[in-house]
């Protein structure tokens, strides 16, 4: 079973020069496209929230009103799929 790892990953820096020392990168578990465990991040750089799926790829980035959205988004899929298991 994969884990939440506190160290950063080899060839990405946490905390870029300018930017003040508090934590910046969440090690999240995730899944491949084809349902296997892996390990994604959640980042924020400069104001924007950064995603990077499995293999550390880029997946999306986020700021201001679109922060926002998504968060209501994905609060309303997470009731969602809340749901869907009590249904089970």
């Amino acid at each position: 079973m994969l884990s939440v790892f506190d160290h950063i990953q080899p060839g990405r820096e946490a905390v870029m020069a300018d930017e003040v020392s508090e934590r910046r990168e969440w090690q999240v578990r995730c899944t491949t496209d084809r349902g296997g465990p892996a390990r994604c991040s959640i980042e924020v750089s400069r104001g924007v929230v950064e995603v990077f799926g499995p293999d550390d790829r880029f997946a999306f980035g986020l700021d201001h009103d679109l922060l926002v959205d998504f968060r209501t988004s994905l609060d309303e899929a997470i009731t969602r799929a809340r749901a869907d298991l009590h249904m089970q």
